[in-house]
């Protein structure tokens, strides 16, 4: 008899201290995994006087051809351009510079493609 009150006992801790199995939460996605890359895109330079360099030209078609590779379409003319694709562009002579430039729209996730050197943290590249 003991034995019965002590099981009984558990059985009633175990099943009150449960309580619901479920418990409520609210979501909000920033992210999902169905966003798909659409639309009209037009790549220019920070700098209006950069945009018919040869040399831009050439990092341009680079742009270009990621941002097709990721499902937009390429428009020549920015004013019919659903978005654009801003892109600081700098010439050196041959010497290490330190600019700074504002950003605009999204500022994290996606995905970041760099050749040379790049170092930093929080954001940052020298």
């Amino acid at each position: 008899m003991k034995v019965l009150k002590i099981i009984s006992l558990l059985m009633i801790v175990i099943v009150t201290g449960c309580g619901s199995p479920y418990v409520a939460t609210s979501n909000r996605a920033f992210f999902v995994d169905t966003y798909s890359s659409k639309g009209s895109i037009s790549v220019v330079s920070a700098e209006a006087g950069v945009n018919s360099s040869s040399k831009f030209a050439a990092y341009k078609r680079k742009f270009e051809s990621k941002l097709l590779g990721v499902g937009y379409q390429i428009e020549k003319d920015p004013n019919k351009a659903g978005y654009i694709a801003l892109v600081a562009f700098g010439i050196d002579d041959g010497k290490t510079s330190t600019v700074s430039t504002s950003i605009f729209g999204q500022t994290s996730g996606g995905t970041t493609y760099s050749s040379g050197t790049v170092y930093g943290s929080g954001g940052s590249a020298n």
